[in-house]
């Protein structure tokens, strides 16, 4: 990777000020074979008989990133009467790219009957000549942007403003895969209780666009990848042309009326002072998403199963969480801070691009495993994606976080000690009841080749049980050594107490008796933990040396 950045500041007048910046960020990985394979010119041999590759990797090429930004800013400090404004107004602009170019080595593919590697021998069947051709997309991000931050009485302060954002893109083609522009207002305020800066209640309003990624560009891209080649066969002797293969571009197209999703956050706190060191604070948080992003697949007249991406009404997701703080600011070399937090997230999309939500809903499902589902196993596709149980909560929904943490400097002749710790307290993950159904073709008992995730609950509704807790601690000692110069060391120790409950699983298959062949053990192993990283880490320590300048 490469990066370079710029930027600029200056006070243009004893009331107004301007800055400005620019950067340029390149991260590129080129693929390759170690050792180029002594064989056929380095070019990939796939062996049929055990389906691996041989002499040398499978492919080669790279996988590009570049983006440029600018952005620049002003701010005017008004005073109209008796009230002051703070003004700001600015802009942001990016240019990105996404390139990617993947060769079969030496762009040839032979394929073999047999390959012997000891020997370097194979039995050879044909060899495949590639064309080759990068695939790069592109995206464009404008945002316009203004605020105003006043004084409306000696107590109230408010701030208000505007987001305007303007983002596009295109394939490798130049085809247009992005067209979408957002308007996002924003206010808060604060109001002085007791009028001493001590008693505040705030308040806040805010609608934030997420940008459409720059992957999504790259899902319609129309250069094919180790795929269109001349096919030459192998007779006894030589190898001859046979045919040449031309596959088109992804039959998947962009839906440029797609507009990105937003999250409207809504905010309401108190906050209490006590003395020069103690605060208190309560806070309330809900937030809802609306306009969620997700492909929705059917199956056509022919049987062939069609893909859309669309602005999924149906998706749904909200956040609602209250935060309760305790603050003990530095002083008398120590400081210490609680917090508290309840939350509930709840819905039926949490992916961060495509979920299964909406999905053949035209067809119906199949276990053969369970048949108390349904008629006999059989049920809508519809009621399997989109029905009531899909409503819920996601894995990583922790109602219950309870953290408290400190740390203590203690001056030592030239060295400086400090030690620190903090302890945690947080629900578990959850998971649900589900098995995985076929999807049939419409019309028939015929396995059409997708699945999907059928839910015995709503979503989440058989959390781990318990709480997950854990103490960490710190302990550092500094001398300084010359000028600005610190030289030390530091220990940390994770989880003090050696905890090691369980917090996920991945056994969640499930049936609605245990009379089926595999079912009893389905439902004896539901919840259990099958793997390490399902418990928390145990003990671990970590020493470092330190030079700080």
């Amino acid at each position: 990777a490469e990066n370079w950045a710029a930027q600029w500041s200056g006070v243009l007048r004893n009331n107004w000020t301007m800055e400005a910046a620019f950067a340029d960020y390149t991260s590129r990985i080129d693929v390759g074979a170690f050792q180029k394979g002594p064989l056929l010119n380095g070019a990939a041999i796939f062996n049929q008989a055990d389906n691996r590759y041989y002499n040398g990797g499978a492919f080669e090429g790279y996988v590009a990133r570049p983006r440029r930004q600018f952005n620049a800013a002003s701010t005017w400090y008004i005073t109209q009467g008796p009230r002051s404004h703070s003004v700001k107004a600015g802009a942001d602009y990016q240019a990105v790219e996404s390139g990617a170019q993947f060769d079969y080595p030496n762009r040839q593919l032979y394929q073999a009957a047999s390959f012997d590697q000891s020997t370097g021998t194979m039995v050879p069947l044909s060899r495949g000549d590639y064309e080759s051709g990068d695939s790069t997309s592109t995206g464009r991000n404008l945002a316009l942007y203004v605020r105003d931050k006043f004084q409306v009485t000696p107590r109230l302060f408010v701030e208000g403003g505007v987001r305007y954002e303007n983002q596009s893109g295109k394939s490798d083609v130049g085809a247009v895969t992005v067209k979408a522009a957002t308007l996002s207002p924003r206010v808060s305020g604060s109001y002085d209780l007791g009028g001493d800066g001590k008693s505040l209640v705030q308040a806040s309003y805010g609608r934030y666009y997420v940008g459409i990624i720059q992957s999504f560009s790259d899902g319609f891209a129309a250069v094919p990848q180790q795929t269109n080649y001349d096919n030459y066969v192998w007779n006894g002797a030589e190898y001859l042309f046979s045919n040449s293969v031309r596959l088109g571009a992804s039959s998947f197209r962009p839906n440029t009326d797609l507009r990105p999703y937003f999250m409207d956050e809504y905010t309401l706190g108190y906050q209490q002072q006590f003395g020069r060191t103690m605060a208190v604070g309560a806070r309330f948080i809900s937030r809802g998403w609306g306009d969620l992003i997700d492909d929705v697949r059917s199956f056509a007249a022919d049987g062939s199963v069609t893909r859309e991406v669309v602005n999924y009404d149906p998706a749904e997701r909200t956040y609602r969480g209250v935060q309760f703080t305790l603050e003990r600011r530095f002083a008398d070399n120590w400081s210490a801070s609680a917090s508290y937090t309840y939350s509930q997230t709840r819905g039926n999309h949490f992916g961060n691009t495509f979920t299964a939500l909406g999905d053949i809903v035209d067809a119906q499902c199949r276990t053969t495993v369970d048949p108390t589902v349904g008629t006999a196993g059989v049920i809508p596709c519809a009621e399997v994606q989109n029905g009531s149980n899909k409503f819920g909560a996601p894995s990583y929904d922790r109602p219950h976080n309870l953290k408290v943490q400190g740390a203590y400097v203690k001056p030592l002749g030239p060295a400086s000690l400090v030690v620190g710790g903090v302890a945690e307290s947080i629900s578990k993950q959850r998971y649900e009841r589900s098995r995985t159904f076929n999807v049939l073709r419409p019309g028939t008992l015929t396995n059409a080749g997708p699945t999907a995730t059928y839910y015995y609950e709503p979503l989440g509704s058989s959390p781990v049980s318990g709480m997950a807790w854990l103490v960490d601690a710190a302990v550092e000692i500094t001398w300084k050594v010359a000028r600005s110069y610190q030289a030390g060391f530091k220990s940390e120790i994770f989880n003090i107490t050696n905890q090691e409950a369980q917090l996920n699983t991945s056994a969640t298959a499930w049936c609605g008796s245990d009379a089926g062949a595999g079912c009893s053990a389905a439902i004896a192993n539901f919840g259990k933990a099958t793997a390490r990283g399902q418990y928390q880490q145990p003990r671990r320590y970590r020493f470092s040396l330190i030079l700080r300048f």
